[in-house]
């Protein structure tokens, strides 16, 4: 019978760390820090968008992909897919720079200097696949600017 009790207590205390750290992974933040205009041509617009990551949990996560779709004034004007992997150490913070290709035909050139600005209604939302101790997961990520 004692030898039931040490692994029923190790079997709870891991299951109590292992809430801890999901409930500090749900605390995870992400904010836009940085949108830039870095090419163009005279079909489409290379835009690039730094999102920091704060990771408050003991345990590295891995931002794997991201797809998503960018809205401005809500309509669809870019798709975009990024399977650059960011490592987000344990109790820090990671920046994930996205490269987004607008064709100019869905957005002019004076809104795509608005964008920059951040004087233009903008969404970007989709989903990134991340992966914590090995194990997959799959989020919905959604930044906006209203700032019209």
């Amino acid at each position: 019978m004692k030898l039931l009790i040490i692994p029923a207590l190790v079997l709870l205390l891991l299951g109590s760390a292992a809430h801890y750290e999901y409930s500090l992974l749900q605390q995870t933040t992400t904010e836009v820090t940085r949108i830039g205009l870095t090419g163009i041509t005279l079909s489409e617009a290379t835009l690039t968008m730094d999102i920091l990551v704060t990771n408050p949990a003991h345990v590295d996560l891995t931002i794997k992909t991201i797809n998503a779709t960018l809205l401005v004034s809500g309509q669809n004007i870019a798709n975009l897919f990024d399977d650059t992997a960011l490592l987000v150490p344990a109790g820090g913070t990671g920046t994930k720079t996205l490269r987004i290709t607008v064709p100019l035909k869905n957005l002019g050139l004076s809104a795509l200097e608005s964008f920059r600005q951040g004087a233009l209604h903008w969404q970007l939302s989709g989903t990134a696949a991340i992966d914590v101790l090995g194990f997959p997961h799959t989020e919905h990520i959604f930044f906006e600017n209203n700032k019209a």
